[in-house]
């Protein structure tokens, strides 16, 4: 198991990202991995490396379907 904080977020959309941060946390929950969202971040638990780089790149995909072109995944 691997357990990872993520953040992501775009940069440049101006001051209100909550139709960002509402679309990745729906790929985060439609993945069906444990997760816990914080105030800055959120922690996700997946059975390996590389099931988090592919839910991140789900992640990243949804922000840029939303319009982002600038994005920070931390």
């Amino acid at each position: 198991m691997v357990l990872a904080q993520l953040s992501v977020y775009p940069v440049g959309e101006g001051t209100s990202l909550g139709r960002f941060v509402k679309k990745g946390i729906q790929v985060i929950k439609d993945s069906g991995y444990t997760y816990s969202v914080g105030g800055l971040s959120t922690a996700i638990e997946v059975p390996d490396m590389d099931s988090l780089f592919a839910l991140v790149k789900e992640v990243r995909q949804a922000h840029l379907d939303q319009g982002a072109k600038r994005i920070v995944v931390d």
